[in-house]
Formats: C-alpha cells, structure tokens, sequence
C-alpha cells in the first residue's frame, strides 16, 4: 500500500530525487521549459511549444530510470500530490 499522508509521500518524493542532477533536470523540464515554450511560440512559429514542451518533460521523466534508478510510479499513483511536491 502507499503512503497515506501527503507527509508520507513527500519523504518517498525526496529519496526519489536525491541527486542534484535529476532535481536540476527536473527544474529545466517542468519550470523552464513552458517558459521557453512560450517564448518560441512567440518568436518562431505557434507550434513550436508543442514541441519544445514534450521534449523537456520527457527529459524530465527519463531521468528517474537513468541518474536516480527509480520508477515514476509514485507520479503514477498520486498526480496531484506530484505537481504539488
């Protein structure tokens, strides 16, 4: 069974992200990135944060399998408490 508390999640979400080059990957994915979606859309073409979007939030999530040696199943089981975290 997972964790049931938001408490206990949080502990799990920061073993899972315990090197500092998953956590900056992380940041350039899912903070970074809309922005220079944005941005690109803007200044190149409208489409243009359709791709750039998927493409840093992929890198994102494929770092837990390749720096970290985690799953994303905590992602999985509890989204909201992700976006949170």
């Amino acid at each position: 069974m997972g964790p049931q508390t938001f408490d206990e999640y949080w502990l799990g979400y920061l073993a899972g992200h315990s090197k500092p080059s998953t956590r900056f990957i992380h940041y350039l994915g899912l903070f970074f990135a809309p922005l220079a979606g944005v941005a690109a859309s803007f200044l190149v073409a409208w489409w243009a944060f359709l791709v750039i979007i998927p493409f840093f939030y992929l890198a994102a999530l494929f770092t837990h399998p390749l720096l970290e040696h985690n799953s994303n199943k905590p992602f999985a089981d509890r989204p909201l408490w992700s976006a949170i975290a």
